[in-house]
């Protein structure tokens, strides 16, 4: 019993995605890059009644297709966006501009 507790516990820790936190005027993002979080963040984004006066990244990266998708919709809101002392990987999608 406790061994099957202990796994549930690992495998719901391991799954999250990544948490979005309103403080003040500072939309701030936290966490792994997981499949599922642009939509997460568009509707969060989309939630607030007045626009955020800065993003705020900390990750240490994850999906590469969703980072690169939340970090369009950033740009698109034209909001700057400053990284905490871990963005790596996907991560670094999210706050700079990809020009191919």
């Amino acid at each position: 019993m406790r061994l099957i507790i202990f796994l549930s516990f690992i495998f719901t820790f391991s799954v999250q995605s990544m948490e979005f936190l309103k403080l003040g005027g500072t939309f701030s993002m936290h966490g792994e890059i997981k499949k599922g979080d642009a939509a997460k963040f568009l509707l969060e984004f989309t939630s607030w009644e007045v626009a955020p006066t800065i993003f705020f990244i900390s990750s240490r990266g994850g999906n590469l297709d969703e980072a690169i998708h939340i970090g369009e919709i950033i740009r698109a809101s034209q909001i700057p966006v400053h990284s905490g002392e871990e963005c790596f990987s996907a991560c670094v999608f999210i706050p700079i501009e990809i020009i191919i």
